[in-house]
């Protein structure tokens, strides 16, 4: 194919191998993203196991607690607000998924995202390829400006 001088019929054919391969290259993004569906109900199962986990944890942690205050209490304290902390973090990932699949399905609320679950479940996502309205939710139409508020660029640097 890098030969000197080609014949109109191999430079046809050479032509719709470029086509072909930009072709397969379109395609295969949505198909890599659908393999991440599985990634995905993985990290959610995990997620489900640990905090059942860490629920119990939690329990057994403040009946200690509550039995030797003096030994427990400072360190339950401390525990409780790390809990809140790490529950405020993943309510507000969990948001930021809910809006960004809202505005990419179309819906006109998050809760619609959600269908009365609490997980969203990425293997209904029909537009997993559509890259403009992350960028939009996230930064704006201008990036050189990003847009400021509540779910967006500059709120996760913050």
């Amino acid at each position: 194919m890098a030969s000197g001088k080609l014949s109109p019929r191999q430079k046809m054919i050479n032509m719709m191998y470029l086509v072909l391969t930009a072709l397969l290259a379109l395609n295969v993004s949505k198909e890599i993203l659908d393999s991440f569906v599985t990634v995905n109900n993985g990290l959610e199962n995990t997620k489900a196991t640990l905090k059942e986990k860490m629920d119990e944890t939690y329990g057994t942690f403040a009946q200690y607690a509550s039995e030797n205050q003096a030994k427990y209490g400072t360190s339950y304290a401390a525990a409780q607000g790390i809990q809140t902390s790490a529950s405020e973090l993943i309510t507000y990932i969990d948001q930021i998924k809910g809006e960004v699949i809202a505005k990419t399905e179309g819906y006109e609320s998050v809760d619609q995202a959600y269908a009365n679950d609490t997980v969203i479940n990425l293997k209904y996502i029909e537009k997993k390829d559509n890259y403009d309205v992350i960028t939009e939710v996230m930064i704006g139409p201008e990036p050189a400006t990003p847009k400021e508020g509540e779910f967006t660029a500059r709120d996760l640097r913050t």
